[in-house]
């Protein structure tokens, strides 16, 4: 018999027995709260099924725990709803523990070797479920869209059935078992609801890079596609980080940049450009390193853009896991976990899904990486994840997106040029630190400039932004 304890084994132990279950869950159901228990032992002619439920990445290995989620048991098949008896739903506790407890499973039960899926009913506010994600080739080719569930094995009165647990097998699998449908962390995935971003001009982004393998020659592309976004946020107060990942983050032939660089001048973007100018592929793709990164980066990103033309084939690091070639649901579900830890500090995170890699399928694990709203045109601003056809379709949008706040806005920015220069030389000009007053007006009629000064901030963009009410002129 295994007992499963909650991560930190805290709180007051449930009395053995589905009574006891069933009045917990459906006092968590009723009230919306999750009451901390561990996780109950089988009492006489009764199993346990207990999952694991986890939200946001807090270490490379580690995932916290999410309170709130409804599972339900079904029978197997396609039975739209779960078993309707009471102990056949559970509600996640603050520990991350859902705990079925399954009576008449002894001999002759009504239970006993029944096998059930478990299925998810409901997320708690603020997160959004991922019923269905994509398996299959890393390549693209034979893809899959695996429904989020997993069976119990056959159930025996007086055991406990754990998704941590290798044996007997139920959700969690090896980084490479060859079984993508049921290889899992064993830690059910939820994705955090993507924050908003308002539209402003100026905006600091965190932009990362796949440089897998299978992009090849498109490397080029990929570096002109973000070489044209930072020259096109030029005379904006935007500043820009770059992270790259293949197997690992960074990646084999590349670097990680957290570092905000000011992009409101030329020399700014140059600046930029150049960390990732002789950037080259590597191998595998690793989804869930590449945002970790991010998230423990130091700057504040208001805006996290993941560029791929894949799906995740390996997760983790030291050691890495996954095959390397076909991606499982643990590849996409450690992404997952990263994710939401990026959401977590505030970040709007944006999949871009470029080329011939990325279908209707593998759309599915970028709406899970990012947000339920996919981008069919129209304002790319409200979207959250993109198929593009190419790279240069993935910058044009993207600079949609950045620059959309920047209509109807006056953007001034303040350089300093070196004191041995003569004449109208600006050569060597930077943007000017905090503390620089600027005022803005107009004798037009009816037209309107506010505030009327501003001051350079401290960011190292030496810009200002005025807005302008044209007053319903053109």
């Amino acid at each position: 018999m295994h007992r499963r304890r909650s991560f930190a084994q805290v709180g007051r132990s449930v009395a053995a027995g589905a009574a006891a279950l069933v009045l917990v869950g459906l006092a968590a159901l009723a009230t919306g709260t999750s009451a901390v228990a561990e996780v109950p032992e089988p009492g006489e002619g009764e199993a346990v099924v207990t999952v694991r439920v986890g939200g946001d990445r807090v270490g490379t290995r580690e995932v916290a725990p999410l309170p709130g989620v409804v599972l339900g048991l079904y029978t197997e098949g396609a039975t739209p709803e779960p078993v309707d008896q009471p102990w056949a739903l559970c509600t996640s506790d603050a520990d991350g523990d859902c705990s079925f407890v399954v009576p008449a499973t002894g001999p002759g039960g009504a239970n006993a070797g029944a096998r059930f899926l478990v299925r998810q009913l409901s997320a708690p506010a603020g997160w959004y479920t991922n019923p269905t994600l994509r398996t299959g080739a890393g390549s693209g080719s034979g893809s899959v869209a695996r429904p989020y569930e997993f069976l119990t094995p056959p159930l025996e009165a007086g055991q406990t059935y754990s998704s941590l647990a290798a044996e007997p097998p139920f959700m969690f699998g090896s980084a490479g078992s060859g079984r993508p449908e049921t290889d899992s962390e064993g830690v059910w995935q939820q994705s955090r609801t993507n924050p908003a971003f308002s539209a402003q001009c100026g905006v600091d982004v965190a932009l990362v890079l796949d440089l897998s393998a299978s992009l090849g020659s498109q490397v080029t592309n990929l570096k002109a596609a973000t070489d044209s976004i930072a020259d096109a946020l030029v005379g904006t107060p935007s500043r820009l980080a770059v992270f790259s990942f293949d197997g690992t983050s960074p990646a084999t032939n590349g670097g990680n940049a957290p570092t905000l660089v000011p992009v409101s001048t030329q020399g700014g973007a140059d600046a930029f450009k150049a960390q990732y100018a002789d950037w080259a592929t590597g191998s595998g793709t690793n989804w869930d390193q590449a945002l970790w990164a991010v998230a423990q980066a130091a700057p504040d990103y208001q805006v996290v853009v993941l560029l791929t033309d894949g799906n995740p084939t390996r997760f983790s690091a030291d050691p890495l896991l996954g095959s390397g070639g076909t991606t499982h649901f643990r590849d996409v579900e450690n992404g997952i976990y990263s994710a939401d830890a990026v959401k977590a500090r505030g970040s709007r995170l944006l999949a871009l899904g470029v080329g011939s890699g990325i279908d209707d399928v593998t759309r599915l694990n970028l709406r899970a990486l990012s947000g339920e709203t996919f981008y069919e045109g129209g304002d790319p601003g409200s979207a959250d994840y993109f198929d593009l056809a190419d790279f240069e379709s993935a910058g044009s949008a993207l600079r949609d997106v950045l620059l959309s706040g920047c209509a109807s806005r006056l953007t001034v920015t303040k350089e300093l040029v070196p004191a041995e220069n003569l004449g109208e030389d600006v050569t060597g000009a930077v943007p000017a630190g905090p503390g620089w007053e600027i005022s803005a007006g107009t004798t037009t009629a009816g037209v309107t400039v506010t505030p009327p000064t501003q001051t350079t901030p401290d960011d190292g963009t030496g810009s200002v932004v005025f807005d302008v009410d044209y007053g319903g002129q053109p």
